[in-house]
């Protein structure tokens, strides 16, 4: 072999060596995932949107936002003092409803009413169009 040889032999493996390392990395790394069914698809929610709400199962809070269109609220954690009576209030900083916002769930007691459960949102989903329960 030549000088010449030595020499470009190491400069052409460098190259391919790191192609293949980033290669070997790009593949290592999991591909992302499909959105679970009830992953949240939008962390707000325009407050003006809000036409008033309904809960179709303990836990649940809906939205309506338009004629017949509707916003499920998903929590952090099980909501579990929202019930279909549940009188709620929401707190927000600005003009929308987000993410690490309060759903606070109330119970009336004569002219007052008391914070039972604060619920704190972690994103909302649109509903499947379906007739109103």
């Amino acid at each position: 072999m030549t000088a010449k040889g030595l020499l470009l032999a190491p400069a052409l493996t460098l190259p391919l060596a790191g192609i293949a390392a980033l290669v070997s990395t790009a593949m290592a790394q999991p591909l992302p995932s499909a959105k679970q069914k009830d992953e949240p698809e939008n962390s707000c929610l325009l407050v003006r949107s809000i036409r008033d709400h309904r809960v179709p199962q303990k836990g649940v809070l809906e939205f309506r936002v338009k004629a017949n269109s509707y916003v499920r609220v998903h929590f952090r954690d099980e909501c579990r003092g929202l019930k279909n009576s549940s009188q709620i209030s929401y707190r927000s900083v600005s003009s929308k409803l987000c993410r690490g916002d309060e759903i606070r769930i109330l119970a009336s007691l004569g002219s007052s009413a008391d914070v039972t459960d604060i619920c704190y949102v972690t994103g909302f989903s649109p509903v499947a169009a379906q007739g109103d329960p």
